[in-house]
Protein backbone atom coordinates (compact mmCIF):
# COMPACT_ATOMS: atom_id res chain seq x y z
CA UNK A 1 0.00 0.00 0.00
CA UNK A 2 3.11 2.55 0.58
CA UNK A 3 4.05 1.55 -3.07
CA UNK A 4 0.92 2.60 -4.49
CA UNK A 5 0.01 5.59 -2.07
CA UNK A 6 3.75 6.87 -3.48
CA UNK A 7 2.62 6.21 -6.98
CA UNK A 8 -0.40 7.76 -6.66
CA UNK A 9 0.80 10.89 -4.66
CA UNK A 10 3.85 11.63 -7.56
CA UNK A 11 0.79 11.07 -10.82
CA UNK A 12 -1.45 13.38 -9.06
CA UNK A 13 -0.92 15.39 -6.14
CA UNK A 14 -1.43 18.53 -7.95
CA UNK A 15 -0.06 20.68 -4.90
CA UNK A 16 3.56 19.29 -3.93
CA UNK A 17 4.02 21.75 -1.16
CA UNK A 18 0.16 21.20 0.55
CA UNK A 19 1.74 17.84 1.73
CA UNK A 20 4.59 16.39 2.21
CA UNK A 21 5.06 12.38 0.22
CA UNK A 22 5.99 10.63 3.53
CA UNK A 23 2.70 12.32 5.29
CA UNK A 24 0.59 11.31 2.56
CA UNK A 25 1.40 7.99 2.12
CA UNK A 26 1.13 7.75 6.00
CA UNK A 27 -2.46 9.06 5.86
CA UNK A 28 -3.56 7.06 2.57
CA UNK A 29 -2.44 3.98 4.95
CA UNK A 30 -4.39 5.33 7.92
CA UNK A 31 -7.45 5.73 6.09
CA UNK A 32 -7.02 2.28 3.93
CA UNK A 33 -7.92 0.86 7.49
CA UNK A 34 -5.47 -2.27 6.52
CA UNK A 35 -7.73 -2.66 3.61
CA UNK A 36 -11.10 -2.47 5.10
CA UNK A 37 -12.23 0.65 3.72
CA UNK A 38 -15.18 -1.00 1.43
CA UNK A 39 -16.61 2.07 -0.13
CA UNK A 40 -13.48 3.27 -2.07
CA UNK A 41 -14.91 6.68 -3.39
CA UNK A 42 -15.41 8.03 0.08
CA UNK A 43 -11.80 6.62 0.59
CA UNK A 44 -10.63 8.48 -2.18
CA UNK A 45 -12.14 11.37 -1.00
CA UNK A 46 -10.31 11.37 2.28
CA UNK A 47 -6.96 11.05 0.52
CA UNK A 48 -8.66 14.22 -1.71
CA UNK A 49 -8.90 16.38 1.40
CA UNK A 50 -5.76 15.31 3.38
CA UNK A 51 -3.81 15.79 0.27
CA UNK A 52 -5.32 18.72 -1.45
CA UNK A 53 -6.27 18.90 -5.05
CA UNK A 54 -5.35 15.96 -7.30
CA UNK A 55 -5.97 15.11 -11.22
CA UNK A 56 -8.65 12.53 -11.09
CA UNK A 57 -11.80 12.79 -9.17
CA UNK A 58 -12.70 10.40 -5.67
CA UNK A 59 -15.07 8.48 -8.40
CA UNK A 60 -12.30 8.21 -11.32
CA UNK A 61 -9.68 7.16 -8.85
CA UNK A 62 -11.34 4.35 -6.97
CA UNK A 63 -12.95 3.35 -10.96
CA UNK A 64 -9.03 3.07 -11.32
CA UNK A 65 -8.40 1.34 -8.21
CA UNK A 66 -10.85 -1.70 -8.32
CA UNK A 67 -9.21 -2.06 -12.34
CA UNK A 68 -5.84 -1.63 -12.04
CA UNK A 69 -3.58 -4.57 -12.23
CA UNK A 70 -2.03 -5.33 -8.58
CA UNK A 71 1.45 -4.96 -9.49
CA UNK A 72 2.18 -2.69 -6.45
CA UNK A 73 1.76 -6.12 -4.97
CA UNK A 74 5.50 -8.27 -3.54
CA UNK A 75 5.72 -11.26 -1.95
CA UNK A 76 7.70 -11.52 1.43
CA UNK A 77 9.68 -14.31 0.89
CA UNK A 78 9.83 -15.33 4.64
CA UNK A 79 6.19 -15.69 4.68
CA UNK A 80 6.23 -17.99 1.11
CA UNK A 81 8.70 -19.80 2.89
CA UNK A 82 6.76 -20.73 5.70
CA UNK A 83 3.73 -21.17 3.72
CA UNK A 84 6.06 -23.47 1.64
CA UNK A 85 7.18 -25.39 5.12
CA UNK A 86 3.44 -26.51 6.58
CA UNK A 87 2.40 -27.00 3.38
CA UNK A 88 5.06 -29.66 2.79
CA UNK A 89 4.38 -30.57 6.51
CA UNK A 90 0.87 -31.67 5.81
CA UNK A 91 -0.60 -28.52 7.16
CA UNK A 92 -4.17 -27.35 4.97
CA UNK A 93 -4.47 -23.80 4.89
CA UNK A 94 -6.00 -21.48 3.08
CA UNK A 95 -7.05 -17.37 2.57
CA UNK A 96 -10.23 -15.92 3.04
CA UNK A 97 -10.30 -12.37 2.36
CA UNK A 98 -12.95 -9.16 1.89
CA UNK A 99 -12.65 -7.16 -1.49
CA UNK A 100 -13.00 -7.64 -4.69
CA UNK A 101 -12.40 -10.21 -7.85
CA UNK A 102 -8.90 -8.38 -7.72
CA UNK A 103 -7.80 -9.98 -4.68
CA UNK A 104 -6.77 -13.02 -6.75
CA UNK A 105 -4.37 -11.29 -8.46
CA UNK A 106 -3.16 -9.79 -4.88
CA UNK A 107 -3.01 -13.56 -3.51
CA UNK A 108 -1.33 -14.58 -6.82
CA UNK A 109 1.38 -11.56 -7.11
CA UNK A 110 2.19 -11.93 -2.99
CA UNK A 111 2.60 -15.73 -3.06
CA UNK A 112 -0.41 -16.37 -0.87
CA UNK A 113 -2.36 -19.04 -3.35
CA UNK A 114 0.58 -21.51 -3.66
CA UNK A 115 -0.33 -24.51 -1.79
CA UNK A 116 -3.86 -22.90 -0.38
CA UNK A 117 -6.79 -25.32 -0.20
CA UNK A 118 -9.21 -22.29 -0.77
CA UNK A 119 -8.73 -18.95 -1.50
CA UNK A 120 -12.69 -17.36 -0.79
CA UNK A 121 -12.83 -13.59 -2.03
CA UNK A 122 -15.70 -12.20 -0.78
CA UNK A 123 -16.93 -10.14 -3.39
CA UNK A 124 -16.94 -13.77 -5.70
CA UNK A 125 -17.88 -15.74 -3.17
CA UNK A 126 -21.40 -13.00 -2.25
CA UNK A 127 -20.86 -12.69 1.90
CA UNK A 128 -17.89 -11.08 3.68
CA UNK A 129 -16.24 -11.74 6.83
CA UNK A 130 -17.35 -11.92 9.79
CA UNK A 131 -20.68 -13.65 8.13
CA UNK A 132 -20.64 -16.99 9.12
CA UNK A 133 -20.95 -18.38 5.83
CA UNK A 134 -17.64 -17.82 4.43
CA UNK A 135 -15.69 -19.52 6.83
CA UNK A 136 -18.13 -22.54 6.72
CA UNK A 137 -17.15 -22.63 3.36
CA UNK A 138 -13.55 -22.37 4.25
CA UNK A 139 -13.98 -25.64 6.42
CA UNK A 140 -15.41 -27.16 3.92
CA UNK A 141 -12.87 -26.33 1.61
CA UNK A 142 -10.11 -27.78 3.90
CA UNK A 143 -11.57 -30.74 4.11
CA UNK A 144 -14.23 -30.56 6.49
CA UNK A 145 -12.28 -30.13 9.51
CA UNK A 146 -13.56 -29.71 12.97
CA UNK A 147 -14.00 -25.89 13.48
CA UNK A 148 -12.18 -25.92 17.20
CA UNK A 149 -9.39 -27.59 14.93
CA UNK A 150 -8.99 -24.84 13.17
CA UNK A 151 -6.46 -21.60 13.33
CA UNK A 152 -7.39 -18.70 11.81
CA UNK A 153 -4.59 -16.23 11.40
CA UNK A 154 -6.23 -12.30 10.98
CA UNK A 155 -5.65 -8.59 11.53
CA UNK A 156 -9.25 -7.26 11.78
CA UNK A 157 -10.88 -7.97 15.25
CA UNK A 158 -14.29 -7.50 14.30
CA UNK A 159 -14.13 -9.44 10.51
CA UNK A 160 -11.08 -11.63 11.16
CA UNK A 161 -10.86 -12.85 14.75
CA UNK A 162 -14.81 -12.19 15.96
CA UNK A 163 -16.28 -13.86 12.57
CA UNK A 164 -13.87 -17.12 12.97
CA UNK A 165 -14.84 -16.97 16.63
CA UNK A 166 -18.36 -17.22 15.70
CA UNK A 167 -18.18 -20.81 14.13
CA UNK A 168 -16.10 -21.74 16.97
CA UNK A 169 -12.46 -21.72 15.17
CA UNK A 170 -9.36 -20.51 17.23
CA UNK A 171 -7.78 -17.63 16.80
CA UNK A 172 -4.90 -15.43 16.56
CA UNK A 173 -5.01 -11.57 16.00
CA UNK A 174 -1.91 -9.79 14.13
CA UNK A 175 -2.03 -6.55 15.98
CA UNK A 176 0.21 -4.63 13.96
CA UNK A 177 1.37 -2.17 17.41
CA UNK A 178 -2.49 -1.85 18.30
CA UNK A 179 -4.58 -2.50 21.39
CA UNK A 180 -7.19 -5.22 21.51
CA UNK A 181 -10.61 -3.79 22.06
CA UNK A 182 -12.15 -3.73 25.27
CA UNK A 183 -15.29 -4.69 24.18
CA UNK A 184 -14.50 -7.57 22.10
CA UNK A 185 -14.04 -11.22 23.12
CA UNK A 186 -10.19 -11.72 23.16
CA UNK A 187 -8.48 -13.78 20.89
CA UNK A 188 -6.93 -16.62 21.69
CA UNK A 189 -3.21 -15.84 20.91
CA UNK A 190 -1.84 -12.28 20.16
CA UNK A 191 0.87 -12.37 17.54
CA UNK A 192 3.17 -9.39 16.50
CA UNK A 193 3.51 -11.27 13.11
CA UNK A 194 2.48 -14.01 10.88
CA UNK A 195 5.40 -16.05 11.08
CA UNK A 196 4.94 -16.16 14.91
CA UNK A 197 2.06 -18.79 14.05
CA UNK A 198 4.73 -21.14 12.89
CA UNK A 199 5.17 -21.38 17.15
CA UNK A 200 1.39 -22.47 17.52
CA UNK A 201 2.11 -24.99 14.62
CA UNK A 202 3.86 -28.59 14.73
CA UNK A 203 6.38 -27.95 11.44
Amino acid sequence: MRHLAARLYDSDALDKTAISVNEAIDSFVEFDQDGYSPDKVRFFGQVADAWGPMRRSPVELAEWYLAAPRDWYEPDSEIVGFLADITAAGTRWGTVTNGPATQFEKARLMGLDTGAKCVLVSDVFGAAKPDPSIFLEALRELGGPVSGEVLFVGDNPEADIGGAQGVGMATAWIRRGREWPASLSPPDFTLDSVLETRRLLTV
